[in-house]
């Protein structure tokens, strides 16, 4: 059975017009899982299983691997995250490197609330303000474009980040996850989040 409908869950007025439905054949798309042509990994600079029995907001169920997850709710609105100065990290992040950041995602929910909103964020603070970068990416945007959550199904998020310049020793990195205090209620379980660094490989001439 398929239910489509127009829920308003506040009962204030609501207007639409041109609702329409379409049957489309599904195309093979790229998954974002692929690494960009010419590039190979060069370390993980960051994991997190969830497994520590003091962090906040951990549970025992749903859980993708191991004993725990993270539940993350507008409450707590901040995932743990890795944030460490150019200098600390375990890999150097070269110029025109990427950021592989993937990370098990579920939503026990039947539907994709559209007031819902989870990002994964990437954050480089320098010493100017002008060099700074700020990027944020669309959980459930994605999960809209491969197909949409099945409920208490865990599906891997893949999200590959160009660095342009690189990371200097003094450079703060930072990526976490965010619900924002303003999105709805409903929550987003996160496991096994892995940060790799990823660089172009010349192949060079042979003689």
């Amino acid at each position: 059975v398929i239910k489509v409908y127009v829920w308003n869950s506040k009962g204030e007025p609501l207007y639409y017009d041109d609702l329409k439905i379409e049957l489309w054949t599904p195309v093979e798309q790229a998954k974002g899982t692929d690494a960009p042509p010419g590039y190979r990994k060069m370390g993980k600079i960051y994991e997190n299983g969830f497994e520590d029995p003091t962090l906040p907001y951990v549970v025992k169920t749903p859980v993708a691997s191991g004993k725990q997850a993270y539940n993350l709710t507008k409450e707590q609105e901040y995932s743990p995250a890795l944030r460490q100065w150019g200098s600390e990290l375990d890999v150097k992040i070269e110029k025109d490197d990427y950021l592989k950041i993937t990370f098990a995602a579920n939503r026990m929910a039947d539907y994709l609330d559209p007031n819902s909103n989870s990002f994964l964020s990437v954050n480089l603070k320098s010493n100017t303000s002008t060099k700074d970068i700020h990027r944020h990416f669309s959980i459930e945007d994605q999960l809209r474009a491969e197909g949409g959550q099945v409920r208490g199904v865990w599906k891997t998020m893949v999200y590959w980040v160009h660095f342009p310049k690189g990371v200097e020793p003094e450079n703060q990195l930072a990526v976490y996850l965010r619900k924002p205090k303003t999105s709805s209620a409903d929550n987003l379980f996160i496991d096994d989040l892995k940060v790799e660094v990823w660089r172009k490989v010349s192949t060079g001439t042979s003689k």
